[in-house]
């Protein structure tokens, strides 16, 4: 099993494809996965049709602005997958309301036995460490890409993997 995990972490290009190939263009090498989460899913063809970048993964949820696309019912709302020894659990977040907050995102990835829950919605972003029991999960949110907050700059999120432990960070462009 490959131990070291570099993953891109996008949300919330709301029809912006230049600055998802400009997050692409920061990185140093090629991700080995591209997780998604919401409102902009057709902004993924700046991933999927780049050259060289045809290899790696896109994995993504449907935001609530994501709900006119056709193929929308390929695209689940929440999606639980394991990448690098951690499970982690992938949602938008508004149907868990977590603009008021994440407790009820927090109870449903603690009920997937999560290490990671990532989410976008809010455009805003940040990471913590919640240490609930005797479990600690790490919860991140990269921000948006297309529609940041007030003064804010855009940002995506990157999600390393180092034997099994995960960190999260997110830049601005």
């Amino acid at each position: 099993m490959k131990r070291n995990w570099e993953i891109l972490v996008i949300s919330d290009t709301h029809g912006s494809r230049l600055p998802v190939w400009r997050a692409m263009e920061r990185l140093t090498a090629l991700p080995d996965a591209v997780l998604f989460l919401g409102d902009g899913l057709a902004d993924l063809s700046a991933v999927t049709t780049e050259p060289g970048w045809e290899e790696v993964p896109v994995y993504s949820v449907a935001g609530n602005c994501d709900g006119s696309l056709v193929y929308l019912d390929d695209v689940p709302e929440v999606r639980t997958l394991t990448l690098g020894g951690c499970r982690i659990v992938m949602m938008h977040g508004h149907t868990f309301d977590v603009k008021r907050g994440n407790i009820a995102a927090l109870r449903y990835a603690m009920e997937q036995e999560a290490d990671v829950l990532l989410y976008g919605h809010t455009h805003a972003p940040f990471y913590e460490y919640c240490r609930i029991g005797d479990r600690t999960m790490l919860v991140g949110n990269p921000g948006s890409l297309g529609r940041p907050l007030w003064d804010r700059k855009p940002t995506f999120g990157m999600l390393t993997i180092r034997d099994g432990k995960p960190l999260f960070s997110y830049t601005e462009l």
